[in-house]
């Protein structure tokens, strides 16, 4: 928000409820588990053909890479669409400050700045962060 970067542990932990169903997605045999967050009923499909733990948005917590997560309405689905190898992972180029914060505190400042966009650039300002000609 603005030039500055916010960062929070998530504190809605994930209870995922491993299930014994597999099928195939792709070339990866998968196996069904499924879990409650921000209101809505997931079922996800994850894979320990793959040497990761992880999964997309938040969807992680599983032992194995999850290929495909979607709601119980259909109104939200990731899909894994490739898988490759990369030589150097790229450093990535930040601007501002990166503050840690709470979750909670994170929603407020976001509330803050969809209210007023204007007052998080005026604070900047005021502090010196740009330089106005």
């Amino acid at each position: 928000m603005g030039r500055d970067q916010y960062s929070y542990e998530e504190d809605r932990p994930l209870n995922w409820k491993i299930l014994s169903e597999t099928t195939k997605i792709g070339d990866y045999k998968v196996q069904k588990a499924e879990t409650e967050f921000g209101g809505r009923k997931w079922t996800a499909w994850f894979t320990t053909d793959l040497p990761y733990q992880d999964g997309p948005y938040k969807f992680s917590g599983l032992p194995g890479l999850v290929v495909k997560a979607e709601d119980s309405t259909g109104d939200y689905s990731f899909d894994l669409m490739k898988n490759y190898k990369i030589s150097d992972f790229p450093e990535m180029v930040t601007f501002g400050n990166v503050m840690k914060v709470k979750r909670t505190d994170y929603i407020k400042q976001q509330e803050k700045y969809k209210t007023d966009p204007a007052s998080l650039w005026l604070a900047n300002v005021e502090a010196g962060g740009f330089l106005l000609q």
